[in-house]
């Protein structure tokens, strides 16, 4: 007997709900940056209708109001709606927090099924450290709690819908077997040659690192750090343009040693054109009997890799 080792990183669970029923609408959710975006892309590539005045992470906000009320009434009056505009396929939609009203969900329309994006909760916090500017060892802490907290809550709702478990590893890998694999799972009386055109359609619109995307979830710092004369000080102001009230933290290393760190909350003295006044100036004296280099010195976002470059006074 020939024994089958593909794994395509989809695991279904209520798949008898799924045989014996049909399926009116998928709705796509997981943690942040569990690549929710990706799997929605695929399905809208594939000719899933994902709903109305999307943006570029293509949520329907709709939806999530919907979900808000805690009403069955409201969440089935969204279903329906959908159901109506999305001709011959299930309607979709992409909201990560989905996953906690499952059985609210569930009970208001028990032919929806949940594609939950799974990813590395250590993939998860270097993406937040990178683009979000989180401290690493915080942010990989706040993931594997954030993966204990999805993991129960799916536990607590099984037998309350259908679930289809993808890995965001996978679909990076091999789009097309992840997607083939889903959408044999929620489509099962479809032909296999139906499931393999929609699976390449949808592996089509697995992009990575896509502009607009990166645009919109990358926090972006604004900075201009000053050298003073004779090595004595380092000041500057740092904020993060898509987070100004969030307060930015610098460390100053010399020769990879740290010095010194700050936070940037005080009054900016000087204007530039274009920037808010905010508080985010900070000043730093430096020791002149250790700093002697000053291509030595280096201002990093605490938490981060991320350098800040320095100008002379």
């Amino acid at each position: 007997m020939a024994s089958d080792f593909l794994n395509p990183g989809v695991l279904t669970t209520g798949a008898a709900i799924i045989k014996s029923s049909n399926v009116s609408g998928i709705v796509i959710c997981g943690l942040p940056r569990s690549g929710t975006t990706a799997f929605a892309s695929g399905f809208k590539n594939a000719g899933f209708n994902l709903g109305q005045g999307l943006g570029s992470v293509l949520e329907d906000v709709a939806f999530r109001k919907s979900l808000e009320t805690r009403s069955q009434e409201e969440v089935l009056k969204y279903a329906k709606r959908r159901e109506l505009e999305a001709e011959d396929l299930p309607w979709c939609v992409k909201f990560p927090d989905a996953y906690k009203y499952i059985p609210l969900i569930h009970s208001a329309d028990p032919s929806i099924v949940f594609v939950v994006a799974t990813r590395d909760p250590f993939c998860v916090a270097l993406r937040n450290n990178i683009s979000m500017f989180d401290d690493f060892q915080a942010a990989f802490r706040k993931s594997v709690d954030d993966y204990t907290f999805l993991h129960n809550q799916l536990r607590a709702s099984l037998g309350a819908g259908s679930v289809v478990i993808a890995s965001y590893e996978k679909l990076l890998t091999s789009p097309r077997p992840v997607f083939s694999s889903i959408l044999a799972s929620i489509m099962p009386d479809s032909s296999q040659a139906t499931i393999t055109e929609m699976a390449a359609k949808a592996s089509s619109g697995i992009v990575l690192d896509p502009a607009d995307y990166l645009a919109e979830s990358n926090i972006r710092p604004v900075h201009h750090v000053v050298l003073g004369n004779d090595l004595a000080s380092v000041h500057g102001w740092c904020f993060f343009r898509a987070n100004p009230r969030r307060k930015a933290e610098i460390e100053v290393y010399y020769n990879r040693s740290l010095l010194a760190s700050a936070v940037c909350d005080q009054p900016r003295p000087e204007s530039s054109k274009g920037i808010p006044e905010l508080n985010c100036h900070f000043e730093i004296l430096l020791d002149s009997d250790l700093v002697k280099n000053a291509d030595d010195l280096q201002i990093m976002l605490k938490g981060t890799q991320y350098s800040l470059p320095i100008v002379n006074a």
